[in-house]
């Protein structure tokens, strides 16, 4: 009697941890597949296609893409890529911000440049992650606008703003023109930001890394380095506040 309790507990035992290591096994197969992404390599026959889009004050981007950003009427998006590629490119609007980005479980090699052109009557912000460009074709006039740059984009920017905000996370490369009343700008690791060219009326500058800034000031910028990053600054403000943590360096031109 005892042999047969024993032999029911150990068959019972045995197909619980069968069902155990096959649950496992599903569970990895099913983290496999989504883990895995399908190639597809550009074709190299550029086509052009134009997109309807919702209205939109915010952008997102995350991909090898260069975008062209223009104030004016509200027209459809368009997108010059490969023609095996161009259905992979997911452009929608969602809480009044545009998002373009690969679709999810795709990678590509493209052949050709991926150019996304924008028109629109108003922008408020700008966020690239990855390693895609950005570039206005004419200036941008608005009361406040904000740039993010992550990874190792790069971007140009014209601006005629109240209040521009700038930041460069990872060692991307950003760059502006115009004219801000303020002007905040914000470099996270080695990357720099270009605003030399853009006339500014107060401005903060910050440095957390190896990055470097320039820019024109008028009456008054406050600058603070933490690392071995350097900020050169053009005119006479009759403010200057700096702090400096490690070996970075403040230089006026």
């Amino acid at each position: 009697m005892k042999t047969s309790i024993s032999k029911t507990v150990f068959i019972t035992y045995t197909g619980l941890v069968t069902s155990l290591v096959i649950s496992l096994l599903v569970i990895f197969g099913l983290i496999l597949s989504g883990c895995v992404k399908e190639n597809v390599v550009g074709s190299g026959r550029v086509i052009t296609e134009q997109r309807p889009v919702n209205i939109f004050r915010d952008i997102t981007m995350d991909g090898d893409f260069i975008l062209h950003l223009k104030q004016g009427d509200d027209v459809p998006l368009k997108i010059e890529a490969d023609d095996n590629l161009i259905r992979y490119i997911e452009t929608y609007v969602s809480n009044q911000t545009l998002r373009i980005r690969v679709q999810p479980g795709i990678y590509f090699r493209r052949k050709s440049p991926i150019h996304i052109y924008l028109e629109s009557r108003n922008y408020n912000s700008v966020v690239l992650s990855g390693s895609g460009d950005m570039y206005t074709d004419n200036t941008i006039t608005n009361n406040a606008f904000s740039m993010d740059l992550n990874g190792s984009g790069s971007a140009s920017l014209k601006m005629a703003s109240l209040q521009v905000n700038a930041s460069v996370n990872g060692s991307g490369n950003l760059r502006f023109e115009g004219d801000a009343d303020r002007y905040r700008a914000t470099v996270n690791g080695s990357g720099n930001i270009d605003g030399l060219g853009l006339n500014t009326r107060i401005a903060n500058i910050t440095i957390n890394g190896s990055g470097n800034q320039r820019v024109s000031v008028k009456d008054e910028i406050d600058i603070k380095i933490l690392g071995s990053g350097n900020v050169t600054y053009k005119g006479n403000p009759e403010i200057v506040k700096t702090q400096v943590t490690g070996s970075g360096k403040i230089n006026k031109i």
